[in-house]
């Protein structure tokens, strides 16, 4: 395309060089770069695409987009503009033909349910005839394409991009995750919502945000800027939580109408009679335009707001009670949402779950405390992420399972030790007994909590610490195959090593197997 013609609607501080350049590709990675590409230098959150505009040219870009000239090598052409973010995510929708107006899209948004939400509500969208396509925290699917996320919410240009393919595809709606940090950083400037669905505020990001009324205000502002006008045929309606304070919060400060979901009496679209077990849950949902039996594959009674949260954004799409029933039992599982990993009848019920905060591990272990069993708890916490999280865990754990086992999570650059220190600061209930891993007896006996750094070592532990009727949680990682150590990611899936645990499960007894774990002292 012409220079020129993408730059049309876009407010230039200064022009370097030749603007009627053509350019074969838009990039914002260096390391994307090809001969004959406009490179675009965004500021991101950890580092700054100025300073790569120097490797960007030697790969062949063509022109430069950028705030600042002091990183521009001579001769090169370059326009400057006053935000390089805003400025490409602009670009892209022109670049690619503004894929977004031939899309139904819908945006899901909160600190938990966004995955699980927008699966169900693909299984409902395929059971109606539907054409979906799914971007989120798993990955980016639609037809039979499927591509890895290295981030919830992708960047703009990426963005338009899936855009473009997916309506190559013949795709007509999209279930969207849309996180906090995307729409902070404008990565969905572009997009017009014609669902936006609030699942809860809780905890997590404080480490980016500040506190939770920063935190809130980017929620909010997929329903405020990103949500398309009016609600003519479903298009432009809020759907919210209205069981959840901040949902509450949410739905008082919207000048719109809003469809509010929820257990409560008041909600247009809840649930009566819930009813969870080890084998799935099952209820009444009820809708502005009738009622219909739930029976679902899917464990936990907390799953039960997602099935709400993927009722009402379809029902407000105007499809029928027949199809959200049929898609909302088609999905047995979602990969790393309260997924019990098939052992072949080991005799062991384990579930793996993404779990990663306190409130979303509360969540999940006061579901699974209703199964009538004896939890037995595996998890850690990230590092370089929110530290305030990590004593609100430990204590979460402890206070809603019989043992603990705490371990590592992706550790990143932290001392994986000084992760655990702090976790273990909110164990301050003096009824809870650590226990050092060669004090299993008396662990399982008894209950409490042990530490075992190693995150493979923990899961053997807790596998073959259960005895009939228990309940093993692996939380924090759910569908994630790799852990991050330093800056390496190494393979690691919490499903296989659970399933590798239940293999040699007492084959040699549990304290041959944990020769290789110290008790490691505070």
């Amino acid at each position: 395309m012409n220079l020129r013609e993408i730059l049309e609607t876009i407010e230039i501080r200064e022009f370097i060089g030749d603007p009627f350049l053509e350019v074969t590709d838009i990039t914002h990675n260096s390391k994307q770069t090809a001969r004959g590409s406009l490179f675009v230098a965004i500021r991101g959150h950890e580092t700054d695409g100025h300073k790569y505009i120097g490797r960007a040219v030697l790969a062949g870009a063509k022109a430069v987009i950028c705030e600042d000239r002091s990183a521009l090598p001579r001769g090169v052409p370059a326009f400057l503009v006053a935000n390089s973010r805003k400025a490409l995510a602009e670009l892209a929708g022109r670049f690619y033909g503004h894929p977004v107006q031939q899309l139904v899209l819908v945006g899901i948004t909160g600190t938990n349910g966004k995955t699980t939400t927008a699966h169900l509500l693909e299984s409902i969208l395929k059971q109606a005839g539907r054409r979906p396509g799914v971007l989120g925290t798993i990955d980016c699917h639609y037809g039979d394409m499927i591509f890895p996320s290295s981030l919830t919410t992708p960047e703009s240009l990426d963005l338009q991009r899936i855009f473009k393919s997916m309506v190559d595809d013949k795709v007509t709606h999209v279930a969207m995750e849309v996180s906090s940090h995307a729409l902070d950083l404008g990565r969905v400037d572009g997009c017009r919502f014609a669902v936006a669905v609030f699942t809860n505020l809780s905890r997590d990001h404080l480490d980016y945000h500040g506190d939770f009324k920063t935190y809130f205000e980017c929620k909010k502002r997929l329903f405020s800027d990103y949500l398309l006008p009016g609600d003519l045929d479903g298009r432009g309606r809020a759907v919210v939580n209205a069981d959840d304070s901040w949902g509450r919060q949410l739905i008082k400060s919207l000048n719109r109408k809003v469809v509010t979901y929820g257990l409560e009496r008041g909600c247009q679209v809840r649930a009566k009679m819930v009813k969870a077990d080890v084998n799935g849950l099952s209820a009444r949902i009820i809708c502005p335009n009738g009622e219909f039996d739930l029976c679902s594959s899917m464990v936990g009674e907390i799953n039960i707001y997602n099935h709400l949260a993927a009722a009402a954004a379809a029902n407000v799409l105007g499809i029928g009670l027949d199809h959200i029933k049929a898609g909302l039992e088609g999905v047995p599982y979602v990969r790393g949402r309260l997924q019990r990993v098939n052992l072949n009848g080991a005799g062991l019920t384990v579930f793996v779950d993404y779990a990663h905060s306190g409130e979303a591990l509360k969540g999940v272990l006061s579901s699974l405390i209703k199964l009538g069993h004896r939890i037995i708890t595996v998890f850690g916490c990230g590092g370089d992420r929110d530290r305030g999280k990590r004593p609100i865990m430990g204590e979460v754990a402890t206070r809603f399972s019989f043992v603990t086992v705490i371990t590592s999570d992706n550790p990143r650059t932290e001392d994986p030790k000084d992760i655990i220190n702090q976790i273990v600061a909110g164990v301050t209930d003096e009824k809870v007994t650590r226990f050092g891993p060669d004090e299993a007896d008396s662990l399982i006996k008894r209950g409490g909590y042990t530490i075992i750094p190693d995150r493979r070592e923990a899961i053997m532990f807790a596998v073959n610490l259960a005895e009939a009727g228990d309940v093993v949680l692996v939380a924090g990682k759910g569908h994630e195959d790799y852990q991050i150590i330093g800056k390496t990611k190494i393979y690691f899936d919490d499903c296989l090593e659970v399933e590798q645990a239940a293999k040699h499960r007492h084959s040699s007894g549990l304290n041959n197997q944990l020769e290789a774990v110290t008790d490691w002292t505070i």
